[in-house]
């Protein structure tokens, strides 16, 4: 470093202390403690691009070269006053830097808009600048070779260097910022990846935030993220202890499994129309940006306390206005949207003449984009897994879905049901009180590892068709027939069983994430997925019999006092 300039002794009253990181390499790479500097520093606010942002700019690109800069921030100077200030200790001397270093706050910024400056006009139309890293994106090879001319010239000419060991040119994939980018799209960079996959199972809270920093980062590509991390991020709130439990296994070893067979996300092209398939459960909403039946994004949110409380109508709702909201940049100005949902009040929204204030700033906020609505039942809609929190929280309908739409064309192909004549099916009788009190207790962990219990509840509905006669014989009047269940309407009709209803009303009623709501709420949610003949009483009576719910149900009676109660008698 003395050699090269980088540094020279010092005589400066500042001195940090010093440190070695390992390079993926194997060398070691020098860092200076300058924490208590930075404390003192000015901020410089200069911003750096949004990594997202960058790869929206690669739509219809073909031809990539990636250059990164040889020691890149060694490569500019600092003003002389600045250098005293950069002074570090050794076991050797006193040293300081001559040029900008790692661990400064300010250098980041600094260094792009060294960069932004260098490369200004070509960034955004032939390249693409974080910090050191460059990527030169064309359509074709004769324009790949131009544009990578102008760019290398204007480093020549900045007496910038590259790391040659380090750049790809003109080829069809390169990686960039941890992501593949292709022609097809993007994606995650198997060696980072690999650093999620094989990650050991956090034994406390410092190795939990760094897992769950390192799978933010590809959160992206995951469907439903916010409800499949959830039993991992409630274990960050405060005052709770950190115990691993089941739940929380099953929710460390899917999201691996997720990230290890994350999708190619299509680069969005903003000459075509998007689609926006969004829904909603109780815990949370899922959305999917898509074109050409394609993924551009998955986006999900995990429901507050408040929003737990909406109504199915509102909550589906939400889930649209929080798609649009983080999706502005894609669909503001654009023409022929189409948000698909599986509710269909949401279709007639916008004709509503009675809105609340909140559905009122809703629609305020709709209004600005130009769109339509289109309605698509639940088995047909790609959004409806990813609202769903993958440890049970709506059993069957995700494996239905699942089984159906193993990809996201086929997913959303649309499903016409056909009628078959049949005699009617025989009521489903209340639950008996003795019957409620075999239900599963709920003991606040439902943390089955999810694909056994999906796998698990689909097989003993379709072993409940065979010992069912109505569904034996293949003749329900109105239902129809698709992988392997029967549907009314867009429901799962339920075979007579009352262990299978007790289950569903478990986990729709009793279950910790389900919350113990009222009758008619557990009526809604249950009728949006499942039917079954004289389902209505049963499940009202199954909630008005539940003891929690007894024992937690505010009185409605008037409280006298003493006195007047004296006084009745």
């Amino acid at each position: 470093m003395l050699a090269k300039g980088w540094v020279r002794r010092s005589h400066s009253s500042y001195g940090a202390p010093v440190l070695f990181a390992p390079k993926p390499n194997g060398a070691l790479r020098m860092c200076v403690d300058y924490r208590a500097l930075n404390d003192q520093t000015v901020k410089n606010p200069y911003p750096l691009p949004r990594i997202d942002d960058l790869y929206d700019k690669l739509s219809g690109a073909r031809v990539f070269s990636a250059i990164d800069l040889q020691s890149a921030y060694h490569q500019v100077r600092l003003k002389p006053e600045d250098i005293p200030k950069t002074a570090f200790l050794t076991p050797f001397g006193h040293f300081e830097y001559m040029v900008l270093c790692f661990g400064l706050s300010n250098a980041p910024a600094t260094f792009q808009a060294v960069m932004n400056e260098v490369l200004g006009d070509l960034i955004g139309t032939i390249c693409l600048v974080y910090l050191d890293d460059i990527l030169i994106y064309s359509k074709s090879e004769a324009e790949h070779a131009h544009h990578l001319e102008l760019v290398l010239q204007r480093l020549r000419e900045h007496k910038l260097f590259a790391s040659l060991p380090k750049c790809h040119f003109a080829v069809h994939e390169t990686a960039f910022l941890g992501h593949i980018v292709s022609a097809e799209g993007v994606r995650p960079d198997p060696k980072k990846v690999s650093a999620v996959a094989n990650w050991p199972v956090p034994r406390d809270l410092p190795e939990l935030r760094r897992f769950l920093g390192l799978s933010n980062f590809f959160r992206k590509y995951i469907r439903g993220y916010t409800t499949l991390v959830h039993p991992l991020t409630a274990l960050l709130a405060k005052d709770v202890p950190f115990r691993w439990s089941s739940e929380c296994q099953a929710a460390f070893v899917e999201l691996k499994r997720a990230l290890t067979t994350a999708p190619v996300l299509r680069l969005p092209d903003f000459s075509k129309p998007f689609e926006v398939v969004a829904d909603a459960c109780a815990t949370g909403t899922g959305a999917i940006l898509l074109q050409d039946d394609q993924p551009v994004a998955f986006e999900g949110k995990k429901l507050t306390p408040a929003e737990r409380n909406y109504t199915t109508t509102e909550q589906e709702l939400l889930a649209v206005v929080h798609a649009f909201s983080v999706w502005r940049c894609y669909l503001e100005g654009a023409t022929g949207v189409t948000v698909i949902t599986d509710h269909r009040p949401n279709s007639f929204f916008a004709t509503q003449p009675l809105l609340s204030r909140r559905q009122c700033r809703w629609q305020e906020f709709l209004s600005r984009f130009h769109f339509s609505w289109e309605y698509r039942p639940g088995r047909t809609n790609v959004a409806d897994p990813i609202s769903r929190s993958p440890a049970f929280l709506n059993l069957v309908t995700t494996v239905a879905i699942a089984l159906r739409n193993r990809d996201v064309p086929a997913a959303m192909s649309s499903h016409v049901p056909a009628a078959v004549p049949a005699p009617s099916p025989p009521a489903a009788e209340a639950p008996s009180e003795e019957a409620m009190l075999d239900a599963p207790a709920d003991n606040g962990v439902d943390a089955q590892d999810p694909a056994y219990a999906e796998s698990e509840i689909l097989r003993d509905i379709q072993h409940g068709y065979t010992v069912d006669p109505y569904f034996a014989n293949a003749s329900a009047q109105g239902l129809s027939f698709e992988d392997g269940l029967w549907y009314h309407g867009d429901a799962i009709a339920v075979p007579n069983h009352a262990d299978l209803f007790m289950r569903l009303l478990h986990e729709f009623h009793d279950a910790h994430y389900s919350g113990h709501v009222g009758g008619n709420r557990t009526l809604q949610a249950l009728q949006r997925h499942y039917w079954w003949p004289n389902m209505k009483p049963f499940v009202l009576q199954y909630v008005k019999g539940c003891a929690i719910c007894q024992q937690n149900k505010a009185s409605t009676r008037k409280k006298g006092s003493r006195g007047h109660a004296a006084a009745l008698h």
